[in-house]
């Protein structure tokens, strides 16, 4: 690695660590406001959210490092552009493809740290992230009982508390059951415990009594009971107590054996090899966006107008390029021998660098024939 190699990849990775932070920390934010609102006020404490904020990390890089190996690669080329470096590399006898070079290296450090995130750490913190809301989805029941509010445990279950005692017993309790829309259950009780377990949460009620209504017949039947046991936990058991997810599914098991995969989250095979195509082409296009930002700005370098509506264009190729990536999902997701068209962004991105050199190094002479057309 030459001299002019390391001062390229300094500055890239100078710009592309502020950026991955800039990124990361505004994606933290939404994160944290989100979490905020589905655990915290739910009673759960602050140390719950930031367990969870710390797993969504990785999920969050892969998001993030593309942007910032984009916008290093552009604010690079940029401020070589404006310094004059890119002709003075000219002078010199250093072609683009030679500055291209360092770019790729550049671009290759993201790429390796990608690959990691999305082949490994991304998919433990995603399993990981699964059984802590599996814990919470046991442990949020007492949480929906509060003194004083409706409170929805489950659809078509309201719940009302009115007060609770020192010794840990719900006071004043009523139950609206309406899960069945031919008979709905009003449940009324002076007392009521909980009893709750890894799978279930019970409501065990005392000195009550059942109003039942069907509203066929159009009548009330009331039932008296000194104890009755309400199970409130069959919505939450079969909403987080599921089968693993592709995302939370280790890259070894998708590539070995994608038909055990594909039983294991209950999903077509076609679904897996697309997910597994997906985490690799997501560290490609990593590199390729790095040395798409490098090869739009030096086009600039020979333009009379500046750089400024180069990098606009950088942009808005970056953008096409997503849109493409993002087209081939739905495709993939459901043909199984259509997975090499996760990789057409890639190619693109690519095929555009490659044509933008050209055309950045044959500028001259493009003027130069069309001058030579004109009548």
């Amino acid at each position: 690695m030459l001299l002019i190699d390391r001062y390229i990849i300094k500055l890239c990775l100078r710009s592309f660590a502020f950026f991955t932070l800039v990124f990361l920390g505004l994606m933290l934010l939404q994160t944290t406001l989100k979490l905020f609102d589905e655990i915290v006020q739910q009673g759960h404490s602050v140390n719950l959210v930031s367990g969870l904020l710390f797993l969504s990390i990785p999920t969050l890089l892969t998001r993030s490092i593309p942007l910032a190996a984009f916008a290093a690669s552009v604010i690079v080329a940029h401020r070589l552009n404006n310094d004059s470096e890119f002709t003075v590399f000219s002078s010199s006898g250093i072609s683009a493809w030679r500055i291209l070079r360092a770019f790729f290296y550049f671009g290759f450090i993201a790429f390796i740290l990608m690959l990691l995130l999305t082949t490994y750490f991304k998919p433990m913190a995603n399993k990981e992230i699964a059984e802590r809301k599996h814990s919470i989805a046991n442990s949020i029941g007492p949480q929906l009982l509060k003194e004083g509010e409706f409170q929805h445990p489950t659809s078509g279950v309201t719940t009302f508390v009115g007060d609770t005692n020192l010794q840990g017993e719900l006071l004043n309790i009523s139950i609206f059951d309406n899960r069945d829309p031919s008979l709905t259950h009003i449940y009324t009780a002076k007392t009521a415990q909980l009893i709750k377990d890894e799978q279930q949460l019970i409501v065990v009620l005392n000195d009550g009594l059942i109003q039942s209504f069907k509203p066929s017949q159009n009548n009330i039947a009331i039932t008296t009971f000194s104890e009755l046991t309400f199970d409130l936990s069959v919505k939450l058991t079969n909403d987080f107590i599921n089968l693993p997810t592709i995302d939370q599914l280790p890259t070894m098991l998708l590539i070995r054996t994608p038909v055990v995969a594909s039983k294991l989250s209950k999903t077509s095979v076609a679904s897996v090899v697309e997910n597994l195509h997906e985490r690799i082409n997501t560290a490609v296009l990593s590199l390729v966006v790095s040395l798409v930002g490098f090869s739009m700005l030096y086009i600039g370098g020979f333009s009379r107008f500046g750089s400024n509506r180069y990098i606009a264009l950088a942009i808005f190729t970056l953008i096409f390029l997503k849109l493409v990536e993002g087209s081939t999902v739905g495709i993939t997701y459901t043909e199984l021998y259509y997975w090499p068209l996760l990789y057409s962004s890639s190619v693109l991105g690519i095929l555009i660098v490659f044509t933008s050199l050209f055309v950045s190094l044959n500028y001259r002479a493009f003027l130069l024939r069309n001058r030579d057309l004109r009548p």
